[in-house]
């Protein structure tokens, strides 16, 4: 048996006198990645599923106002009691963590972006609820000209978000 490779993608395998196949490089690579994934685990980044932001608060009520009253997110664990009362909301596919701890909250006011396939809705359904929360610089919606439809909102303690769709 002797294994010679082409160039290109292809391989030669002859077992035998008469016994010979030619496979494609990527048919083998996909075989192989199929019964021995932890082999090629090991040269294979990890893939990253989600960025979970942190937002500090000096007032924790801040946050959930902004969350889950004008956004819409659930509460989905939480702890009023703690020390530094700590909450994780979620909606769809995004969670994010709120946390009351004033050092943290007055070193750094975040600018998050979230993407919405219904940008429309999504402002009539703000705006009805927590038109206070609309951003001055950004009170409607505006095409820009780098392509993607935004408004964005602003709470009291400065953490702005802005809502986008291409």
């Amino acid at each position: 048996m002797y294994l010679q490779v082409f160039k290109g993608c292809a391989i030669n395998i002859k077992v035998g006198k008469d016994e010979e196949f030619v496979f494609d490089f990527f048919t083998i690579v996909k075989c192989f990645l199929k019964y021995k994934p932890d082999v090629c685990k090991k040269d294979m980044m990890a893939k990253l599923l989600k960025l979970i932001p942190n937002v500090f608060y000096t007032d924790i009520h801040t946050g959930l106002n902004l969350f889950v009253d004008c956004l819409g997110f659930t509460v989905v664990y939480s702890e009023p009691e703690n020390q530094c009362p700590f909450y994780i909301v979620k909606r769809d596919d995004l969670q994010v963590h709120l946390i009351e701890d004033e050092e943290f909250a007055l070193k750094d006011r975040p600018e998050m972006r979230i993407a919405t396939d219904d940008i429309e809705g999504l402002y009539q359904e703000i705006s009805a609820k927590q038109a206070q929360l609309l951003h001055p610089n950004l009170l409607k919606i505006k095409q820009q000209p780098w392509g993607l439809k935004e408004f964005a909102l602003l709470d009291k303690e400065g953490t702005c978000i802005i809502i986008q769709q291409p």
